[in-house]
């Protein structure tokens, strides 16, 4: 049985970097979907893994000092002092408290609208076997006919 792209599973590959098929149950399954997928001559190596898909979570890039900092600096003139003074200074406690706070919410917000964020590369593959598609390689449509005959005069 597939698996949705999102979750973790056995992938085959045909250059250990890109996993492009797969998710599948088990290894025996993915190997069978290469072995049927066209991507693949007789002969030709492929790879399957186990591939641990990579979830985000976007309240990780929250950054509360960047995200004051660039308060600053885009505020309009009719907002900040004639000095330049900032406006929103806070606390190293403060800081870390909007820092726990903001993450919470969106947290919050990821998991009330069901958001799910992948990353386009694994956080773990293990697992990995080569195999050998089956059958023999085709030959050459062109094979090699020898030396070049000399010219006869």
């Amino acid at each position: 049985m597939l698996r949705k792209a999102n979750e973790d599973g056995f992938w085959y590959s045909s250059n250990e970097e890109n996993y492009h098929g797969g998710p599948c149950e088990t290894r025996d399954q993915a190997v069978s979907e290469a072995v049927h997928s066209g991507d693949f001559e007789p002969g030709d190596v492929f790879t399957t893994a186990f591939c641990k898909i990579h979830h985000l979570q976007l309240a990780q890039f929250f950054d509360a000092e960047r995200f004051l900092d660039d308060v600053e600096d885009n505020l309009v003139d009719d907002f900040q002092s004639e000095d330049g003074d900032p406006v929103f200074e806070v606390t190293p406690e403060q800081e870390a408290d909007l820092q726990v706070m903001v993450r919470e919410a969106i947290t919050a917000w990821q998991a009330k609208h069901g958001l799910d964020f992948t990353s386009w590369y694994f956080l773990s593959t293990t697992q990995e076997e080569t195999h050998t598609m089956p059958g023999e390689p085709e030959e050459h449509p062109f094979p090699s006919v020898g030396p070049i005959p000399e010219e006869q005069p």
